[in-house]
């Protein structure tokens, strides 16, 4: 290799070695303005709420944007998978409104075509109560392809309700829960709200931010549509919300916001808020 062709790949490397630099300090940069717009932001809406009369906890802003849109479709084939791997293989009968009614050996279902769904189950005889409900309801949740995250466990006497939200990119759709539950330890229903089939959608709203979310929280508590005097999380997501008869939906930018009187969802898109869990 000629001494001009050293040179030459010498240059080379060193222009990309300063481009790499000047990279990794833009991106050191842009996070050190990012982190310090974000704390600013904590400020001015802790300073505002506190204004009137509504208390914001340090560290209660996990999110500050919301995620965007996306399309939700009813997906029959998903739905008759999910119901077979417990019922064991089903025959559908189709009622009024699109309810689609699921029969197999092991129990029977009913769909609707909003996601709400109930699953009764026939347990076997001799079948051995589970010692961990919540390890296994995580294990049925794995084995019937559901994108959710066991969040409550509530107990009622013998019966045992493990609870798991439905998640889309690692965003939680906050309307869709479903709950296993336990008699004795032996799983006898399953029922709930779901989604079966998710894509991404165009949203034109452009971003949808915590402030925004904040103060349209804020004037429902002025108005006296929210009775709340504290916050102390508030968390970006989703709200499932139905278009059609046919199963058709939409998951819109949402946030959750835990107060000292209850958890509240705020719909980034129709500025609607209703109670949650």
């Amino acid at each position: 290799m000629s001494t001009k062709t050293t040179n030459i790949k010498n240059i080379v490397i060193a222009a990309l070695a300063a481009i790499n630099v000047l990279f990794i300090s833009f991106i050191v940069i842009n996070g050190i303005s990012e982190r310090r717009e974000r704390a600013q932001v904590a400020r001015d809406l802790t300073a505002v709420l506190a204004r009137n009369g509504v208390t914001l906890s340090e560290g209660a802003i996990k999110d500050f944007t919301a995620p965007e849109q996306a399309i939700v479709e009813r997906d029959r084939s998903e739905e008759k998978a999910f119901t077979d791997m417990l019922c064991g293989e089903t025959t559908i009968t189709e009622g009024g409104g699109n309810i689609l009614h699921y029969t197999g050996e092991r129990g029977r279902a009913v769909f609707q075509s909003g996601g709400s769904f109930s699953v009764v189950l026939n347990p076997a005889k001799g079948a051995l109560p589970t010692e961990n409900a919540e390890e296994t309801t995580r294990t049925y949740l794995k084995k019937l392809g559901v994108p959710a995250k066991v969040f409550r466990i509530v107990l009622t006497g013998q019966r045992q309700s493990v609870l798991a939200r439905y998640q889309w990119k690692g965003s939680a759709i906050f309307n869709c829960v479903v709950s296993f539950t336990y008699d004795g330890g032996v799983l006898t229903e399953v029922s709930g709200k779901r989604v079966s089939s998710v894509r991404a959608g165009e949203d034109s709203e452009g971003a949808h931010l915590v402030s925004t979310a904040a103060l349209g929280f804020l004037r429902a508590v002025l108005d006296g549509r929210v009775q709340c005097s504290a916050i102390t999380s508030i968390e970006a997501g989703y709200l499932y919300v139905a278009v059609s008869a046919f199963g058709e939906g939409k998951l819109h930018p949402a946030w959750a916001f835990t107060t000292d009187t209850g958890v509240y969802y705020y719909d980034a898109v129709t500025g609607m808020i209703e109670s949650g869990m």
